[in-house]
């Protein structure tokens, strides 16, 4: 027990009880490889530090502990600014920050002279580190969830090979673009434009039509699922395990495997990781379980709360101009150049996702970019409405050139969710009230009466074009708050 008052044991013990916490919330799809790389490094600044202080220093204990500050700061800034949000004005950042700043040299000038208080203070930062992360090994042991409780339904499917006529298909989905009931009721805009286009183009279009989650991964999960996520409704687990039972679901979709066992190639241009394909764009919740294992370091938790304001303004850093601001925007850039450019040549299925017109509101109608400033309006109607035309606009270019290029394939238009940004005069079916249009080569539009909301279409498509026999689900809208 002597070793708790001279051995820094605790500058050890805060790495382990990160890993333990972030084990105990999504351990079973951590990337083990990678994340002992990153430990490693941290290990090794820990012990180059310790050593430096042991050889080198006079006064150790109180270096330290500095040290544990300071690393207990960088590792668990997310978890104490969180805190800090609980308190009155405290978690703001002009006012945390400098209490951050200033509790070392306070706790300095309190310690000075108390030599035994130092030795105790010591001693008990060893011991409260020990116990901590016994405590969160045993919470290990019960964080752990019941896969069975995630697991889908079983899709039975005609598993008769179908013929090599059978029609390519595209699904390219514009997130967050609002149905027509949506547009007009809160924006008074009829959107009459693009309906008139598709229509003269042979495409049915939904006058009124329900996404079922306001989610954007809830809602791609369901539709190459083809089916409700009962999960999310019934079982009381992590945020983050959900997250990724999500993205692991998404991955394994039974509607790709389903084309790919029929010889269909499968072309992943989307936001998501699909059958073994990257995918071409970033959100939060296809991020990788390492980079939300360590989502509350300082760097990353700074850079995410306020990283935007240094990429706009008169002083703004090119860097973070480019990475954050205008991620999005380029990605968006490189699915639309996907479908307008790429020689589809045998039959497939080709996954498109465009983030348009979700926030932020880049371009005008014509596609010129915008002051970023009022890009990130996302309660603006009129920059919302002119990057809508805009994404009108780039929806006509992939239809015309589609059509010309691949005349016999399907095409579906649609969006996951509707629009979302409303304020006080948003409700839960507004954020479902969505976009759909499809074109059928036959145009044999008749059994589409039959659905209302995005978890029915790929029954109805493989009914009809591809010798299904899936039931109809009944139409519904799930709130899942996250």
């Amino acid at each position: 027990m002597k070793k708790l008052y001279f051995v820094p044991f605790f500058l050890y013990l805060l790495p382990i009880l990160l890993f333990l916490k972030g084990f105990s919330e999504h351990g079973f799809y951590l990337e083990y490889f990678s994340l002992f790389n990153d430990y490693l490094f941290i290990f090794s600044l820990i012990a180059l530090f310790h050593l430096s202080i042991f050889y080198f220093v006079s006064r150790k204990k109180f270096y330290y502990l500095i040290g544990f500050y300071i690393l207990g700061v960088y590792l668990l800034f997310g978890q104490l600014k969180e805190t800090f949000m609980l308190l009155p004005k405290l978690g703001s950042y002009p006012v945390f920050i400098p209490l951050l700043i200033l509790f070392p040299f306070v706790f300095y000038f309190f310690i000075k002279k108390r030599r035994l208080f130092k030795q105790e203070f010591f001693r008990y930062i060893n011991f409260t580190m020990f116990i901590l992360c016994f405590h969160q090994s045993v919470l290990v042991f019960f964080s752990f969830p019941n896969h069975d409780q995630f697991k889908l339904e079983k899709i039975q499917f005609n598993t008769t090979k179908i013929s090599d006529k059978k029609p390519s298909i595209h699904l390219i989905v514009f997130d967050a673009y609002p149905g027509f009931h949506s547009l007009n009721k809160h924006f008074s805009y009829s959107n009459v434009e693009i309906k008139e286009f598709l229509l003269q183009n042979n495409f049915h279009v939904f006058d009124t039509f329900q996404s079922n989650y306001y989610q954007t991964q809830h809602s791609i999960n369901s539709i190459l699922n083809l089916q409700y996520l009962p999960y999310l409704e019934n079982y009381n687990t992590s945020l983050f395990n959900k997250r990724f039972y999500v993205a692991e679901q998404i991955k394994k979709s039974k509607l790709v495997t389903f084309f790919k066992q029929n010889s269909y190639t499968f072309n992943n241009n989307s936001i998501f990781d699909i059958d073994n394909q990257k995918r071409k764009g970033e959100i939060l919740s296809a991020q990788s379980t390492n980079y939300f294992h360590f989502r509350g370091v300082l760097h990353r938790k700074v850079i995410a709360d306020i990283g935007w304001n240094f990429g706009i303004g008169k002083y703004k850093i090119n860097y973070f101009y480019q990475t954050i601001i205008m991620n999005q925007h380029y990605a968006n850039q490189t699915a639309i150049s996907y479908l307008l450019n790429k020689k589809f040549q045998k039959k497939h299925f080709t996954y498109s996702h465009i983030m348009m017109p979700h926030e932020p509101y880049y371009t005008d109608k014509n596609g010129k970019l915008i002051n970023p400033i009022n890009a990130l309006e996302s309660y603006n109607p009129s920059f919302f409405i002119e990057y809508l035309k805009n994404t009108n606009r780039i929806m006509k270019k992939i239809v015309s050139h589609l059509r010309k290029m691949e005349p016999n394939a399907i095409i579906i238009l649609m969006s996951d969710h509707g629009y979302r940004n409303l304020g006080e005069k948003q409700t839960n079916a507004l954020k479902c009230d969505n976009f759909m249009s499809v074109y059928f080569p036959d145009q044999n539009y008749y059994n589409l009466k039959k659905i209302q909301s995005n978890v029915n279409l790929f029954r109805l498509v493989l009914n009809q074009y591809f010798d299904q026999k899936f039931p109809i689900l009944p139409d519904k809208q799930v709130w899942i708050n996250e």
